[in-house]
Formats: C-alpha cells, structure tokens, sequence
C-alpha cells in the first residue's frame, strides 16, 4: 500500500449504487476531455477567429480613430469573441455526448452490472473497492468466467480512480493486488483491459504493471483519440515477479 490509509476490500451488496454510479461516471467523464480537445482543434479555433471577427465587425465593434476611451477601446471587440465561443461549445458537446451516453447505457445494462455477486464474487473473477479513509475512491472488476472463444483469458471489465486520487498512483495499488490472485488460478493464462486515451492514466498503470498493447486503433470523431486492448500473460508476470525478487547487485567497493 502507498498510504496506511488506503485500503482495498471486496465488493459487498451495500456498494452496489456507489458503485453503479462510479461506473457511470468513469464513462461520460472523459465528455470533458473530448470537448476540449475539440475546442482546441485548429479547425475550431479558425472557424471560431471567422465567426468573431464577422459578428464584431456587424455590431461595429472595432475601434477607429475617432473612438473615446484610450487603451479600453481597443477592447470593444472582446465581447463578440465571448459571444461566438457559447455555442461553438455548446455545439460539440451536443455532437459528442451521444457518443458516451450510449456507452454508459450499455455499461449500466450488461449482465455483469445487473448481478456483481454472481459475475465476480466466485475467485479467480474478483471485484475490489479501493478505499481512503473509509471513503471508496476506486475499483477494479475482473471477470475470469470461462470463455470458449479465449480460454484461460480473463477480463478487466471495470477500472477507475477518482480523479484527485490518479497522480498518486494508487491505481497501481489495485493492480498489484488483484493480478496475484488471479494468477494464482491454474485456469488463467492471461488478462486483457481496454484503454483509452481520454483516460491516459489506466494505460499508464497497465503498462508499469507489464502489460502490452495487444490491439489499438484511433476512434472515428470529429476528433480522434486512440483506443484499444492491453494484455499481460502469466509467464510474462511470473518473469517480472522473478526479476523483483532478485537482490540487486553489489556495488563494487573502490
């Protein structure tokens, strides 16, 4: 643990909405993320420098010559760039919600949210709440039901900190403690996790816990941003277990 204060449980019934919730909201946040990057695209940004200067240039808002005010003249024209900027934002986050919406709707209906206790609560699968001082802050779901398609493959289906919580790393916490167990079932061989980059942390954590990028791929927008699959296999977990293991060398003395 990096804090004694931190905390790692399973999952029980009393979490159930606390957890729903989490869910829901580790999926329409990255919302934010996307309708800022839209703002920033240098498309928007030019599309935004045309509309202001025409909509200033309507009202007469330009300073001239003949214009009383000395240095806050010259502002007269900041206000039609305020105006234009309303609903150019208002416009992606109307084109960019859907997007996440359906995503949360999905979530919140598929078999695995409608019964935990039945998904996750029989090992190797597992469903861990992180907690700091009593308060939950993160969680992580596993599901290793066995899987025609993949055997041996388990699955992280649910993975998310609370935002003030991501730069102190504990992620990594709930990483390090839920892959031994799952591991430790003759019946897994690998576990895979979908990344995204508007959730840039989860792929940090995956890989300084071994995984690697099994698949990715840029999704489709207005703007694009990367998304794909991660995997760590047990013989590469089982090297990087040795590896820590081992004392580290001698120093040589001089």
């Amino acid at each position: 643990m990096a804090h004694s204060r931190l905390g790692i449980r399973p999952f029980v019934p009393a979490d159930l909405n606390e957890v729903r919730l989490a869910i829901s909201r580790s999926i329409v946040e990255p919302l934010a993320v996307a309708n800022k990057r839209s703002y920033y695209h240098p498309l928007t940004i030019a599309v935004w420098a045309v509309l202001s200067y025409a909509f200033a240039d309507f009202m007469d808002w330009w300073p001239s010559s003949q214009s009383f005010g000395g240095i806050l003249a010259l502002l007269s024209p900041l206000p039609a760039f305020a105006v234009m900027a309303c609903p150019i934002m208002f416009y992606f986050d109307w084109v960019n919600r859907p997007y996440f919406e359906r995503a949360a709707e999905k979530a919140m209906t598929a078999p695995d949210l409608i019964n935990i206790e039945k998904t996750y609560c029989k090992p190797p699968s597992s469903f861990d709440i992180l907690e700091y001082e009593g308060r939950a802050i993160g969680l992580l779901a596993i599901d290793a039901t066995p899987n025609p398609a993949q055997p041996g493959r388990a699955y992280i289906r649910h993975y998310y900190i609370t935002d003030p919580y991501r730069e102190s790393g504990v992620q990594n916490d709930l990483l390090a403690h839920a892959i031994p167990r799952l591991f430790a079932s003759p019946d897994i061989n690998s576990v895979e996790a979908p990344y995204s980059m508007l959730h840039s942390y989860v792929k940090k954590a995956l890989l300084e816990q071994g995984f690697k990028i099994a698949s990715s791929h840029e999704n489709c927008h207005y703007i694009s941003w990367e998304v794909g699959t991660a995997l760590l296999t047990k013989e590469k977990w089982e090297k990087l277990q040795q590896a820590k293991s081992r004392p580290a060398p001698a120093s040589p003395r001089k």
